[in-house]
């Protein structure tokens, strides 16, 4: 690291210029050589659709998969089962899943670019909460209950959303 002796701002080795016996910073150097200084780089685009749309996706596919039955025999073994207040966990499945469905299609508007750098964090608690509310059910499922595909897809949907705000995360991009 050093210092600019015309402007007096730090210069990592990368961008430290000798120039005349003297360290530059780049565009002190480029005044003092006579080049015009390069524009700005663009700022990167504050919405990734795609990542919206795969998570409006996979929320959709569990959404779908709510209104299925959950179980050949049991309590939920009909249509809607999932959202009825009989059991809880399935329904807080539903519910967290139709957030998150909701929330990724609300972040691909424009109107809600502000907001959409808190998305990749409300992918992944929601998908926290739609997969372990469904593990907690069909752990907690009597002995008789046979369940459907359609909580596993729940879950697989899950573990991929988390996966996807996972990777939002760690590139940090809305």
């Amino acid at each position: 690291m050093e210092r600019c002796t015309s402007c007096g701002r730090t210069a990592c080795l990368s961008c430290a210029v000798p120039v005349r016996g003297r360290v530059l910073c780049i565009e002190c150097a480029t005044r003092e050589i006579g080049i015009p200084a390069s524009p700005a780089p663009p700022e990167p685009r504050r919405l990734f659709r795609a990542g919206h749309l795969a998570a409006a996706a996979l929320f959709g596919i569990g959404v779908l998969a709510t209104l299925a039955p959950w179980d050949r025999f049991g309590i939920l073994t009909t249509k809607l089962s999932a959202w009825r207040p009989e059991n809880p966990w399935p329904l807080v499945t539903s519910i967290s899943l139709l957030v998150g469905m909701l929330a990724a299609l609300a972040f691909l508007s424009p109107r809600m670019r502000r907001l959409s750098r808190f998305s990749a964090a409300a992918y992944t608690i929601l998908a926290l909460l739609a997969g372990s509310a469904t593990i907690v059910e069909l752990l907690g499922a009597p002995a008789y209950a046979i369940p459907t595909p359609a909580p596993y897809v729940v879950l697989a949907a899950s573990l991929a959303i988390l996966g996807l705000g996972i990777v939002m995360l760690l590139r940090r991009f809305p």
